[in-house]
């Protein structure tokens, strides 16, 4: 098993696929920062119309929450996307549009199945420190599951952009070395 694990980790091609992950990890994160940052402001000046001037007093109840989408969402996310791009089906100049697509598509689920192993696992360990339930257990695969989904369905199009655009820059510069992934020699 080393020895395959050794071999994984020289591969090749592991630059465009870690660049494209954290321009897709960067992204999400700019989306959560102006989200995060408008629901904020719409919230203030609704208190400010309806509580007066006490509004204005805190200005840091979305920070918390975007350090815990990072860990738990978006980072994990990234690492998926990268693995995919990387070890699993990696992106090549001469491959075709719908291969391209496909594979984009298979590094966004990559990303959102490592979204719910994270999920699942951050979670279980906060529940075996205020004392383990199994409805507690099923609760947190059910929310686990729907993050992952969501992460899936709003994340996707920007991954596969992602991966058309390194397509694009791959065909104008290609490898000097084969390019294959697990996907491929199956």
């Amino acid at each position: 098993m080393s020895a395959r694990l050794t071999t994984l980790a020289r591969k090749r091609g592991r630059l465009p696929a870690l660049i494209t992950a954290a321009l897709v990890a960067g992204l999400i994160l700019v989306q959560a920062v102006v989200s995060s940052l408008a629901a904020w402001i719409g919230g203030a000046f609704y208190q400010r119309v309806s509580f007066g001037a006490v509004a204005f007093d805190d200005f840091s109840p979305w920070q918390p929450y975007l350090l815990d989408s990072f860990v738990k969402v978006t980072l994990p996310f990234a690492v998926g996307v990268f693995l995919s791009l990387w070890l699993i089906a990696p992106l090549a100049g001469e491959l075709r549009v719908r291969f391209v697509i496909t594979r984009g598509l298979l590094a966004s689920a990559a990303g959102s199945v490592l979204v719910l192993v994270v999920n699942v696992v951050v979670e279980f360990v906060t529940m075996l420190g205020f004392g383990f339930d199994i409805r507690g257990l099923a609760h947190t695969g059910i929310t686990a599951i729907g993050t992952a989904v969501n992460v899936f369905v709003y994340t996707t199009p920007i991954v596969v952009l992602a991966a058309v655009l390194l397509w694009l820059w791959l065909r104008e510069h290609p490898r000097e070395y084969e390019v294959s992934g697990l996907i491929d020699e199956l």
